[in-house]
């Protein structure tokens, strides 16, 4: 009985130990049901995340091959992602960029980091159609079971791309039309505004001859990469008809026209030649005017470019807009003729009014109108973007208010002449300042402004900026006069050359019965400085001849500090003998440039001696020379009288000068040689303030062999 009692305790612990142990078995099962379901949510939640991402998320192996794919990025490169999947990353990237992915990918697994893609680069995807399109990608990475993976989140850019494309290109092609004041002058700027912004290497203008009704080849602009003179010899030779070849096709639909592949195109006619140039991509769309089409533009790329409709809507709105430019340069003179007519014999009141309004904010012309009392009533758009003023800030003002300095112009009486009915007032050349364009030159034409009846109601005033026209004249006044420089200096060349002649043999005379006799040192000193200048002299002569046919100077490396200290000691004794300080302070390390020194010491040396002149008395002469970016400049300082400022606007006048024995050439040759050398020269001075001559001189390539400049063989003792 007792062996049975033992037995039955070791089996009531054993089923007890075992009861435990299911017990313990159950709460592990449940545990892990758990973590699996939690594990199941967090697959799911990442899943979820994974399909709801704007990006496009693409994992790959270290292999190079796609592990998954998200449903944006099957749907952004137009492929299943079952598809996807197995395949190499470079699938999903235009062919020409195959090869070099490649070992950038198998250098990124090498040493991974987060970062953005081909930094400052424009990156494209290809979808399975063969199109391409703006991508920009994110790269990271991850540690898994099966070794690193890379994640790429991709980002399809296009509308953003296209929308810059856009506006970029629209902002060229709007600065071209305002800089350019005729059709013939913007149509090279316009092709390379659309080549540029919007990615063509080659693009042409067809223009319709309305004579013999076809179309002919009128310009082209070409990436610097491109040699298109064959392309550009062929196009001449031909004319297109109406529906001939891809500039005919558009002047027949009157609709913009994509060729993927020109070469494809059996009605091309410059296939061999677009052959050689590697062309390939082809866009062409119409300009319209009021008449209808009046010419075809033609873009070329040598990438195959599947259509882009966007792109299509792009060119369209720009060939629309070349055809508003083409009518409003011709409207502009109807507008002119108009606002005359309307000036002269006036309209009906309500007619007028709408008439005037819409000249007065189209001309481009400021436009002025005035009442009875020269009271401001009307102020155009373009004196709205001249002057900076709003019409609004000006309505009700005198016109004397606004422009006080118009009375010293007398004005104040012409315009009183004007509202008088009695007659008409031109103004010419008036200067004043604006608020934004600095000072500007106007003419003024004033007509009174008349009822149908002839009643004198105001005063219209149509303001034209002359402002370039004037500098360009006198431009043109300066060049006159260099030319008389330039003939009166032949002449005086020729008188000075024969005693120079006489006194240079003389001494050479001299000099010779010194070494033969013995003369005394300081005589046959005195006799080698006066041969020295002597022989300067004539240089200066020869340069006067030279200058004045226009012969080439010899081009020598210059060292621009060894001529300012020659300069200055040529000049050293005399300005000590009438006390004047002679002080310089030249840059060290300034580069050589190519120039003719003997001539550009002779505007020192003219320099000097007019400061030397000024500085009765004595007084201060400072020389410098620096480097100003890629201009050497050089200032010739002193603290005599300065200048009036009505000698300053004369002061490089040939014959003019303020001396009793001047001759008024010593600056007009200096102004000279200093615009054959590409420099300038120019002046500041006030009353009692001194004056300074600043030469500025542009750094050339310099070279071991000799070029020409305009004027007289470079000086020996350069070369």
């Amino acid at each position: 009985m007792r062996g049975q009692g033992r037995v039955g305790n070791r089996l009531s612990q054993e089923l007890t130990t075992l009861r435990q142990r299911i017990a313990e078995l159950e709460a592990l099962h449940a545990g892990r049901e758990r973590a699996e379901e939690a594990l199941r949510k967090s697959e799911a939640t990442a899943q979820a995340l994974l399909e709801s991402a704007a990006e496009g998320i693409v994992i790959v192996g270290s292999d190079g091959r796609i592990v998954l794919a998200n449903a944006r990025a099957a749907e952004m490169f137009g492929t299943p992602r079952e598809e996807l999947i197995g395949q190499p990353m470079e699938v999903l990237l235009p062919e020409r960029l195959r090869a070099a992915h490649t070992t950038h990918r198998a250098g990124y697994f090498t040493e991974p980091r987060i970062r953005p893609m081909g930094r400052g680069l424009d990156l494209a995807g290809r979808r399975k159609d063969g199109t391409e399109f703006p991508v920009e990608i994110s790269l990271s990475y991850n540690e898994t079971e099966d070794g690193l993976v890379t994640m790429a989140f991709i980002t399809d850019i296009a509308q953003r791309k296209h929308a810059e494309w856009r506006q970029n290109t629209q902002f060229a092609v709007t600065r071209v039309f305002a800089e350019s004041g005729q059709l013939e002058d913007a149509i090279a700027p316009l092709l390379r505004a659309i080549c540029e912004g919007l990615g063509w290497e080659v693009g042409e203008l067809w223009y319709v001859d309305p004579a013999t009704k076809v179309l002919r080849w009128g310009g082209i602009w070409h990436a610097p990469s491109l040699d298109v003179a064959e392309f550009e010899a062929v196009s001449r030779q031909i004319t297109l008809s109406h529906g001939s070849g891809l500039p005919g096709r558009v002047w027949a639909t009157g609709e913009p026209a994509w060729i993927a592949d020109i070469l494809t195109d059996a009605d091309f006619h410059r296939t061999a030649v677009a052959a050689k140039m590697g062309l390939h991509g082809a866009l062409a769309f119409p300009v319209w005017s009021e008449r209808g089409v009046t010419g075809i533009m033609v873009f070329f790329s040598r990438h195959v470019h599947p259509p882009d409709q966007d792109l299509l809507k792009i060119m369209a709105d720009i060939g629309s807009r070349i055809g508003q430019f083409i009518k409003r340069k011709r409207g502009e003179e109807a507008l002119t003729r108009q606002a005359e007519e309307l000036a002269r014999l006036g309209q009906e009141a309500q007619v007028r009014e709408a008439f005037i309004r819409n000249v007065v904010e189209s001309i481009q012309d400021g436009i002025i109108v005035l009442d009875r009392q020269g009271r401001i009533t009307e102020w155009n758009r373009a004196m709205e973007e001249r002057y900076g003023i709003p019409a609004a800030e000006v309505r009700g003002l005198s016109i004397l208010e606004v422009f006080p300095s118009l009375r010293a112009e007398g004005f104040e009486e012409s315009l009183g002449r004007i509202l008088g009915g009695t007659e008409e007032v031109t103004l010419e050349r008036w200067e004043h300042e604006t608020r934004h364009r600095g000072r500007g030159t106007m003419n003024i034409k004033g007509s009174p402004l008349r009822t149908l009846t002839g009643e004198v109601i105001g005063a219209v005033l149509a303001l034209e900026d002359v402002t370039e026209r004037v500098k360009l004249e006198r431009i043109a006044r300066q060049s006159e006069k260099m030319a008389a420089v330039g003939s009166l200096a032949a002449g005086i060349a020729h008188e000075i050359n024969n005693p120079i002649g006489v006194i240079t043999s003389r001494v050479e005379l001299i000099l010779m019965e010194a070494r033969e006799k013995g003369l005394q040192p300081g005589v046959t000193r005195d006799l080698r400085v006066i041969e020295k200048h002597a022989g300067r002299v004539a240089k200066i002569t020869q340069g006067l001849l030279s200058f004045s046919r226009q012969a080439p100077w010899k081009l020598t490396d210059m060292d621009v500090n060894q001529v300012v200290e020659e300069a200055l000691l040529l000049v050293e004794k005399q300005f000590t003998k009438e006390r004047i300080v002679l002080e310089k302070n030249l840059a060290a390390g300034l580069p050589q440039i190519a120039g003719s020194p003997n001539h550009l010491e002779q505007v020192l040396v003219n320099l000097l001696t007019n400061a030397r002149e000024a500085m009765v008395g004595g007084g201060t002469v400072l020389v410098e020379s620096r480097r100003a970016h890629e201009m050497i400049e050089i200032r010739v300082m002193d603290t005599g009288p300065g200048i009036p400022p009505e000698v300053m606007a004369r002061i490089f006048d040939p014959f003019f000068t303020t001396k009793e024995e001047g001759t008024g050439l010593g600056l007009s040759i200096s102004y000279g040689i200093v615009r054959e050398h590409g420099g300038t020269i120019t002046i500041e001075s006030r009353p009692g303030g001194g004056s300074t001559f600043i030469i500025q001189l542009p750094i050339r390539a310099t070279s071991t062999e000799e070029g020409t400049l305009h004027g007289e063989r470079a000086h020996p003792r350069h070369r």
